[in-house]
């Protein structure tokens, strides 16, 4: 493990520090459509009975009201890499945020209780192929890029031009002079996993807890894939 390693001996740790396999941008996507859906419940009634149906639910006594979401996505870039990877935490809690309670197993309901939606569905369809590409750090190669650090930060400052003005409607962009050169960019690694159209994801997910829990199904149909790197 990296925590392990001793980094006095690593005369190249001056990259350790350094964001150049950093990509923010971390989806582009051509056309997207989504279809959020839901059922007004109903109230429980005596003609729902449990082990009715192959739709039984433990809560309602018969089947769930439906709840769910459609996405699909035509034409799309996705850029996850070290540094989306260290951001996702922050992406899971805006999307799923933690509920930080006990998995008390949900009451059935009694008649003429309304009913509730006890799983949520989402559907994902790729309408075209999508490529998910992974920037990687080499540090194999930071032997090359020794002494050349400080160049690379200067570069990604958010300072490094200044706009002024020179006559009416004329813009020019002077640049400092500590702003370093194209040749100290160090280059990124990358893999590209391309995806092909008509993937499907099914994924169910529990809201309440039953007896034995939460359950989650997760069911994945890729039509084909292509991976490629930089090496």
């Amino acid at each position: 493990l990296a925590r392990y390693l001793d980094e006095t001996g690593n005369e190249h740790n001056e990259w350790d520090g350094v964001e150049y396999a950093r990509f923010s941008n971390i989806a582009d996507v051509k056309k997207a459509s989504m279809n959020f859906y839901w059922d007004v419940p109903g109230k429980v009634s005596k003609s729902q009975l449990p082990g009715q149906s192959n739709l039984y639910d433990e809560v309602n006594g018969s089947s769930a009201p439906e709840y769910g979401l459609n996405l699909s996505v035509d034409g799309a870039i996705i850029n996850y890499g070290p540094w989306a990877d260290r951001q996702r935490m922050s992406l899971q809690n805006i999307f799923f945020p933690a509920s930080y309670h006990d998995a008390v197993p949900a009451q059935r309901l009694t008649v003429d209780q309304n009913r509730v939606a006890t799983v949520f569905k989402l559907f994902f369809c790729l309408e075209s192929d999508i490529t998910l590409r992974v920037p990687t750090r080499e540090a194999s190669k930071d032997w090359k890029w020794q002494g050349r650090a400080e160049g690379h930060r200067a570069h990604n400052t958010t300072d490094t031009g200044v706009r002024k003005r020179r006559g009416k409607g004329s813009k020019k962009w002077f640049k400092k002079e500590s702003q370093a050169t194209g040749a100290d960019i160090r280059p990124f690694g990358w893999m590209d996993v391309k995806v092909a159209a008509d993937t499907t994801i099914n994924y169910a997910m529990d809201m309440y807890a039953r007896q034995d829990g939460y359950h989650n199904t997760l069911s994945l149909d890729v039509k084909g894939t292509e991976i490629s790197s930089s090496v």
